[in-house]
């Protein structure tokens, strides 16, 4: 096991390009409102989905649309507020 843990290698490629706000948005969507991955054929209603006690800040740099600083997302509005700059 612990030899196939360190041959392991991803195989996802990443571009480097900068994500756009609207892409930011959607993943930070999909991650709080466990409806939507219906549409995906997921799982609706996971047991381990319990957001209750977390929070969510993010740092912005390079992001297409938005000003580089430290955000906080909130979930039931489904919206980033700048925080620090």
């Amino acid at each position: 096991m612990e030899t196939t843990l360190l041959k392991r290698r991803s195989t996802r490629t990443f571009s480097g390009a900068a994500l756009t706000q609207t892409e930011l948005l959607q993943v930070l969507d999909f991650t709080y409102h466990p409806q939507h991955y219906m549409e995906q054929e997921f799982d609706p209603d996971p047991d381990f989905f319990d957001l209750t006690g977390v929070e969510t800040f993010v740092v912005v740099s390079g992001i297409e649309g938005m000003e580089e600083g430290c955000y906080y997302y909130a979930p039931q509005s489904q919206e980033l507020r700048q925080i620090r700059f």
